[in-house]
């Protein structure tokens, strides 16, 4: 998801461009300095679907020269709270914020199912996954006015990180020759859970009137505590002969709790760059680029684009448009072997609209018989992704010798 509601309106491309806005802490803590009230932002994700087929994802030889592929089925449905920032106006001393984001949660189910008849035997598949994740992070930064013209910031945060994945796979086995009949049946359940430390820090320098150049050092997310527990079980029933050995009926189950305080894989930096130009209350457009640094034992750094663009149609409506590059699912490993296990390689590409309007409320003052106006915007968007791109699959070769 992208974070916040005027962010996410032009696609994320928000560095430079993020002023008087709580969701500052995010994108870059400098933008706190400019903070001119207290600021609540709450978002919701309120509905979000995906879809995924991979072609071919599991395929047979059935006969020689012969391969039966068949796909894999995804789709995923949730409704998610997603940003809730608290910041306020320090004055001469800037400003400071603290709040929740969920950046991504996925509730995944995949299912695979087919026959497929080669030479020697006959088989039949099902299987499906059931997957949930959530990303928790809580942050809390501070940003302050150095110049007229430049602003510093940081912040520092904690991510909570879960999955469950539970995954169930039947195959029959019949071989033509004999009565016969092998069925492998696996279940297994896994639960990951994860706490990270990270931080940021940010520069804005307005070096002409309008313009604003933006860059935030996201540090690496250094391990706190892990651990991971999986239950497995598989049966075998029945007998199938392969030319070579013959296996009879066997049943086990497997249970594996592991924790551990240094986990080898890390969350990569990130360091963005951003320019902006806005005419207040008017118009606003934004460029940011972001290199994601690669993983541990991974090749390449990433680099993603955003454009943004906002306009005014008077002072209660705005209308916004984004476009954004996704490519942090397209990092090969060096080792060439982890590129053939199901690893995904896959170019995204993204647009965002969204029209925001004001509210006028009346707040009555403390001990007092005043009210005070104050302005709610209620912003209403989608996001529409699309990617395509290689997935590693597996090939069963036992259909001949």
């Amino acid at each position: 998801f992208i974070i916040g509601d005027r962010a996410a309106g032009i696609g994320g491309a928000y560095t430079a461009l993020v002023n008087d806005d709580s969701t500052a802490l995010w994108y870059n803590p400098a933008g706190l300095a400019t903070l001119q009230s207290t600021k609540i932002n709450i978002s919701v994700n309120g509905y979000n679907y995906y879809d995924r087929n991979v072609k071919g994802y599991w395929e047979f030889a059935e006969t020689s020269g012969n391969i039966k592929g068949l796909n894999l089925e995804e789709d995923d449905l949730t409704i998610v709270a997603h940003t809730m920032v608290f910041g306020k106006d320090l004055g001469k001393f800037g400003g400071f914020a603290f709040g929740l984001f969920v950046p991504n949660q996925e509730a995944l189910k995949s299912s695979i199912e087919g026959n497929a008849i080669g030479p020697n035997y006959e088989i039949d598949i099902n299987s499906v996954l059931d997957l949930t994740s959530k990303d928790l992070d809580a942050l809390a930064g501070y940003g302050i006015k150095i110049t007229k013209k430049v602003n510093i910031g940081a912040s520092v945060g904690v991510s909570y990180y879960s999955q469950q994945a539970k995954q169930a796979n039947i195959q029959t086995f019949k071989e033509k020759t004999k009565p016969e009949i092998y069925t492998d049946t696996y279940i297994s359940e896994e639960t990951f859970t994860q706490y990270l430390l990270h931080g940021s820090i940010g520069i804005q320098v307005i070096p002409i009137t309008g313009f604003t150049i933006g860059i935030q050092y996201r540090t690496p997310s250094f391990n706190l505590f892990g651990s991971i527990k999986s239950k497995t079980a598989e049966t075998f029933i029945g007998s199938f002969h392969d030319g070579s050995e013959e296996l009879s009926e066997i049943s086990k189950v497997k249970i594996n709790n592991k924790k551990n305080k240094k986990f080898d894989e890390v969350l990569p930096d990130r360091l963005a760059l951003g320019l902006s130009y806005e005419q207040k209350k008017s118009w606003a457009v934004s460029f940011d680029i972001e290199r994601i640094g690669k993983p541990s034992g991974y090749i390449t750094d990433v680099y993603n684009f955003k454009l943004g663009a906002e306009i005014y149609i008077n002072q209660e409506y705005v209308v916004r448009l984004g476009g954004f590059t996704d490519f942090t699912q397209n990092i090969k490993s060096k080792d060439k072997k982890d590129n053939l296990q199901n690893e995904d390689f896959i170019d995204f590409y993204g647009i965002t609209a969204s029209f925001s309007f004001a509210t006028k409320i009346k707040i009555k003052e403390k001990k007092s018989e005043k009210f005070q106006l104050k302005t709610l915007w209620t912003t209403i968007g989608l996001m529409y992704r699309r990617g395509s791109g290689e997935v590693g699959a597996s090939r069963y070769n036992s259909f001949n010798s």
